[in-house]
């Protein structure tokens, strides 16, 4: 939906602009899920690997991290 205003204002508060430009009803999953866009879901801001056998991961910057 490019617009809510014809909407009264309790049903308006009920929906969000995407960053496509779109409205979407937050009540609605479907819409809610067609509206993930890769640019809308946050990343946790670290990265870290697992080596196969080991109780130990490692992040981005190669420090160990111990999983005991």
């Amino acid at each position: 939906m490019k617009s809510i205003n014809h909407l009264d204002k309790d049903e308006q508060k009920h929906f969000i602009r995407c960053s496509c430009g779109h409205y979407y009803d937050m009540r609605d999953l479907n819409q809610v899920i067609e509206h993930m866009h890769e640019e809308n879901i946050p990343s946790p801001g670290w990265t870290y690997s697992i080596k196969k056998g080991e109780s130990v991961c490692y992040t981005a910057k190669g420090r160990k991290i111990d999983l005991n």
